[in-house]
């Protein structure tokens, strides 16, 4: 029994490490999506191009070893670019009430 709950404890613990590295990159990507939403605003493009978004799962995708299956990698990246556009709609509503204040 104490066998397993130090098993179970380490894994634990490696999950622990694994959710913090996720969480630094999730913010990560996050910055990268708000200088592509500054881009965007400052060239009037669309926050959403689903050609990219699909491209985007079907490669990551393409490159999944499992265990998880490809419904739980197009949830998980759906969500992912779901809160990247929000994050960018934002950047790109503010710069246009910016822009605004700036001609009146």
């Amino acid at each position: 029994m104490q066998d397993s709950e130090h098993i179970l404890n380490e894994n634990r613990r490696q999950i622990d490490v694994l959710d913090q590295e996720i969480l630094t990159l999730l913010n990560e990507r996050a910055k990268l999506s708000i200088n592509i939403a500054r881009i965007k605003s400052q060239n009037e493009m669309p926050v959403f191009v689903p050609e990219r978004e699909k491209d985007l799962i079907e490669q990551i995708i393409s490159q999944n070893k499992g265990p998880l299956d490809e419904e739980a990698i197009r949830n998980i990246f759906f969500t992912i670019m779901e809160e990247s556009k929000k994050l960018q709609s934002n950047i790109l509503t503010r710069d246009n009430k910016n822009h605004k204040n700036d001609q009146e």
